[in-house]
């Protein structure tokens, strides 16, 4: 019979015939979608923007704090101080006239010697600035746009101040207030690194 007598066509063959496949496109309406992903991603930056800010605020409130500390402990040496140059004064009055015996020192060489010496351990002047800086710093951050990098600068200042402190007065409790006080330092920088 016709019917069983014809051969199965192979797929290749198939598919080069007209009309056995064809490719339906899709005329999707692009203008219709368009409005609803520019949607998305507008969401999407304001939730963003959003999220930057209040971890901006989080970051100046704990940076806020490292300052304070680093003042108290500030105050802490600068009260200290008085006492600390008139130790020392001591120290080297008695060292001095040790010294007198040995050789001819005279009172107003002796004077003299007092004041350089008292004058390279008074660290009046480094309180001074590390607080000026501590100023500097919070005025940055109250600024509109905060500096990561004058934030960055002023912090290896402030760090440079406290390091001087510690060698200057050469007192075991300066220099334990001190450590503290780097300590606070190094966090607080740590924490300047996230700020833009």
């Amino acid at each position: 019979s016709m019917i069983g007598s014809y051969e199965t066509l192979p797929l290749h063959v198939l598919a080069q015939l007209d009309g056995v496949l064809y490719h339906e496109e899709t005329d999707e309406d692009l203008s219709a979608v368009e409005p609803v992903l520019v949607k998305i991603a507008e969401d999407a930056i304001a939730r963003l923007d959003e999220m930057r800010a209040n971890e901006g605020k989080a970051l100046a409130e704990e940076i806020r704090v490292r300052v304070g500390l680093i003042r108290q402990g500030a105050g802490a040496i600068e009260a200290r101080l008085p006492e600390l140059n008139a130790l020392y004064e001591e120290r080297l009055r008695t060292r001095i006239n040790e010294l007198r015996t040995e050789t001819n020192i005279t009172d107003e060489r002796m004077a003299i010697e007092v004041a350089l010496m008292a004058e390279k351990s008074d660290v009046t002047e480094e309180v001074v600035r590390l607080k000026q800086h501590l100023d500097h710093l919070i005025e940055i951050l109250d600024a509109k746009d905060p500096s990561g990098r004058k934030l960055d600068f002023l912090t290896q200042e402030i760090h440079r101040e406290v390091n001087t402190l510690g060698v200057k007065t050469r007192d075991a409790n300066v220099a334990k207030d001190g450590l503290g006080l780097k300590a606070e330092v190094e966090k607080m920088r740590e924490q300047i690194q996230n700020v833009e």
